[in-house]
C-alpha cells in the first residue's frame, strides 16, 4: 500500500500542474519542453523516476528518450538509452496506459541494461491528440512503496493531455518557422529568375528570332516554376492543417501523364533535355482526383529535368501493374541518390540532394508523396549511382474513403 495522501494533496497538485503550464509556455526549445514534462510526471504522481518516449514518425519505435529522476553517471552507466523494446514497447504499439505492481515480472520486460535501477512499480500513459501519438509518459517506483493507483493514473492522464497540446504547438511552431523560411527561400529564386531573363530581354532584345525565342522560353519556363511552386505551397498548407480533401472521378491515368508532360515541354526544351513518353501498357482507366494526379506527375517530371544534364532524355511511362493498380515510371538520366538519401528527400525541409538546376528545399517531392498516398498509393526511388533515378508513382484503380488527409 501507497501512503495515505495528506490534506495538502490538492493544493500539492495544484502546484505542480500550475508550474509545468508556466514552464511549458515559456520553454525556449523542444528539448526544454521535453525535459519540463518528464520532471513533472514524476513530481506529480510522487514516483522516483521519470521518462518520456518520442514516438518516431513511422510509429514504430522511440526516437528520443527523456529521463528525470537519474543523476548523470546513472545514465552514462546505462549505456544506451531505450528505443521502444520490451515493455515500452507495448504502449508505442498498443496506446492504453499500463499500471503495473512490478514490471519484473510481465513477460515483456526484457532487454533491460545490466546498470539499470532497480524498478518495481510502473506506470505509462500516452500521449495522443486527434488520434496521433507523439510519446509516451512512464513513471517507476512510487515514493514509500506500493502500487501507482487509480488517483496516480487520473493525474498523469491530466499531464499528458497537457503534454499533448504543448508539443502539438511546438510542433507548429517549428513547421511554421521551417515553412516561411523554405517559402522564402523557394520564392525568392523563382522570382529572381524571372527578373533576370525579364531584364536581359529588355535591356539586350537578340536581333536573332532563335535566340529571342530561346530567352521567351526561358522566361516562360521560369514563370511556370514560379506557378508550380505557388500551388504546392498554398497545398502543403492545407496539408498540414487537414484541410486538403481528394474529389476522384474516372479518367485515363495515361491521358493524364501525357498531358503533364506536355506541359513541361518548353521547360525541357530551355534545359536541352527531352522528353520521351512511352506508349501506354494496358487498361490505365482509374477513380483518381485528376488535378492532384496531374500536381504529382508534373512535380515528378520536373524534378527529373532539373537533375537531367543537357543532351539527355527523360523518360516517362505507364503501365498496369500485375498485382494490380497502376504504376506510372519517371526515370531521369542525373546523378543518382545514395540509399541513405532516398527516404530523406521526402522530408518538406531537406535541401534537394545532387548537382541540378534549381534546386530547392524539396516541397515538391515532399508534396508528391502526401498526395500519392492521400490517393491510396505510394512513390518509390530507383537509383544507381552514375546511372540515373526512377520514381514510380503506385496508383489503385478504385479511390479510397473521401476525407481529410491523414495525420502522420
Amino acid at each position: 500500500m501507497s501512503e495515505p495522501r495528506t490534506e495538502s494533496e490538492p493544493a500539492r497538485v495544484a502546484d505542480v500542474l500550475i508550474r509545468t503550464g508556466l514552464a511549458l509556455a515559456s520553454a525556449p526549445d523542444l528539448d526544454t519542453l521535453l525535459q519540463v514534462l518528464a520532471d513533472s510526471a514524476r513530481e506529480l504522481v510522487e514516483a522516483r523516476y521519470g521518462a518520456l518516449g518520442v514516438v518516431n514518425a513511422e510509429g514504430t519505435g522511440l526516437e528520443d528518450f527523456i529521463t528525470s529522476g537519474l543523476s548523470a553517471d546513472q545514465r552514462a552507466r546505462m549505456g544506451a538509452l531505450p528505443t521502444g523494446h520490451g515493455i515500452l514497447g507495448l504502449l508505442v504499439r498498443d496506446s492504453r496506459p499500463i499500471r503495473l505492481h512490478d514490471l519484473r515480472d510481465h513477460p515483456e520486460s526484457v532487454g533491460v541494461p545490466a546498470n539499470h535501477p532497480k524498478m518495481r512499480s510502473f506506470l505509462g500513459v500516452p500521449i495522443t491528440s486527434r488520434g496521433r501519438v507523439f510519446g509516451n509518459l512512464y513513471v517507476t517506483e512510487k515514493v514509500g512503496g506500493g502500487d501507482f493507483d487509480d488517483n496516480d493514473l487520473n493525474l498523469l492522464r491530466v499531464l499528458a493531455a497537457q503534454a499533448a497540446i504543448a508539443l502539438e504547438n511546438a510542433q507548429l511552431r517549428l513547421t511554421r518557422d521551417r515553412f516561411f523560411a523554405a517559402s522564402s527561400h523557394e520564392l525568392g529564386n523563382a522570382i529572381a529568375a524571372l527578373k533576370v531573363w525579364a531584364r536581359h530581354l529588355l535591356q539586350d532584345t537578340p536581333a536573332d528570332p532563335d535566340e529571342l525565342r530561346a530567352g521567351l522560353r526561358n522566361l516562360a519556363g521560369s514563370a511556370e516554376q514560379t506557378g508550380r511552386l505557388v500551388e504546392d505551397l498554398l497545398s502543403l498548407a492545407k496539408l498540414q492543417e487537414g484541410r486538403l480533401t481528394l474529389e476522384p472521378w474516372r479518367l485515363d491515368v495515361g491521358e493524364v501523364v501525357a498531358e503533364s508532360v506536355e506541359y513541361l515541354r518548353l521547360e525541357a526544351e530551355s534545359a536541352e533535355v527531352s522528353l520521351v513518353v512511352l506508349p501506354p501498357d494496358g487498361d490505365l482507366h482509374a477513380e483518381l482526383d485528376g488535378a492532384r494526379l496531374r500536381q504529382v506527375v508534373v512535380s515528378l517530371v520536373a524534378n527529373a529535368i532539373r537533375f537531367t544534364p543537357p543532351g539527355r532524355a527523360v523518360e516517362v511511362s505507364s503501365a498496369t501493374r500485375s498485382t494490380g493498380g497502376i504504376r506510372v515510371s519517371v526515370r531521369d538520366a542525373g546523378p543518382g541518390i545514395a540509399p541513405a538519401d532516398r527516404d530523406r528527400i521526402f522530408e518538406p525541409w531537406e535541401p534537394t540532394l545532387g548537382v541540378a538546376t534549381g534546386r530547392g528545399t524539396g516541397l515538391a517531392l515532399a508534396l508528391s508523396r502526401q498526395l500519392a498516398r492521400m490517393m491510396g498509393g505510394d512513390i518509390t526511388v530507383e537509383s544507381t549511382a552514375g546511372e540515373g533515378t526512377t520514381f514510380q508513382l503506385d496508383l489503385p484503380t478504385a479511390a479510397p474513403e473521401r476525407g481529410l488527409a491523414p495525420q502522420r
